[in-house]
């Protein structure tokens, strides 16, 4: 700052002062209000009309521009240990692990490395399911399993009942309890029954056996002479109505069923079997 009261002019000075770039001038000459010369800076006006944007930091305080980067997870721009902006890898670069394939570019994205369909079927409906697990790793579908289950059971008649005459009469019903151990899939109960009955035949004597309603065997001793323990086993398949959910069971049962007793026909032992298959629905 410069101040200046006259020119050094006699009577009325004729001196003009006029501001020139980055100067700025007050006063009017006198004594009493002399001139004032000032330099102007640029700074503090240039920070008065900037502001940080989408990208920029500005600190005010500094007059600092600063690029913004962000420090959210997956951010591939960095500085470099000279501060300056470095982004991993080369730029427009994609790197493919096993399973894909592709650049990244419009014309070749970045897909799977599928095979060709082979069946007539499409695979809209009829493929398998591949799904992300919760730590990002690919799954495919669970396995499929099958699983066995056999019970065979006897019962005892040491008092050698008589063989009822009326056909298909349930004297006695075994049960098995099953379980579907598959923690994922719904299952098709496929089971094989078969019966045993040891009967007695005097001569001339009949004895009928089945399962439920279903008579299997017809016995009449045709001989001279009582026919002890005779049996025969025979079985069937069949299949319950209902598939079994994960974990869900089910009891499963065999009516052993006699009939057209006669001329003494007894029975002293039965055995029934249950042999079970669990397949998926």
């Amino acid at each position: 700052m410069v101040p200046i009261a006259r020119c050094g002019c006699g009577g009325e000075c004729a001196c003009n002062l006029v501001a020139g770039d980055n100067v700025q001038v007050s006063g009017s000459g006198t004594s009493a209000v002399p001139w004032v010369v000032t330099a102007i800076t640029d700074c503090p006006e240039v920070r008065q009309c900037i502001s940080g944007v989408d990208g920029v930091d500005y600190d005010p305080t500094t007059g600092v521009l600063d690029v913004c980067v962000s420090p959210d997870a997956g951010n591939g721009l960095t500085r470099d240990a000279n501060g300056c902006l470095y982004v991993a890898g080369a730029p427009g670069t994609v790197i493919t692990g096993c399973g894909l394939v592709g650049d990244g570019t419009p014309a070749t994205p970045v897909t799977a490395n599928t095979g060709v369909w082979p069946f007539t079927c499409t695979p809209e409906t009829n493929g398998s399911i591949v799904a992300c697990d919760a730590n990002g790793q690919l799954r495919g579908e669970p396995p499929y399993h099958t699983y066995y289950f056999q019970s065979i059971q006897e019962q005892l008649f040491p008092a050698n009942p008589v063989v009822p005459a009326a056909d298909d009469t349930v004297v006695l019903t075994f049960t098995f309890d099953i379980v579907n151990p598959d923690p994922c899939r719904t299952m098709r109960v496929i089971q094989w029954r078969d019966l045993d009955v040891d009967f007695n035949l005097p001569v001339g004597a009949d004895a009928a056996s089945g399962i439920s309603t279903d008579e299997m065997t017809h016995t009449t001793n045709t001989g001279t002479a009582t026919v002890l323990d005779t049996h025969t086993q025979v079985g069937k398949v069949t299949q319950p109505n209902a598939a079994l959910a994960p974990g869900a069971g089910v009891t499963l049962s065999l009516e052993a069923a006699l009939g057209k007793g006669s001329g003494g026909a007894t029975y002293n032992r039965i055995q029934g079997s249950f042999r079970v298959v669990l397949m998926p629905v």
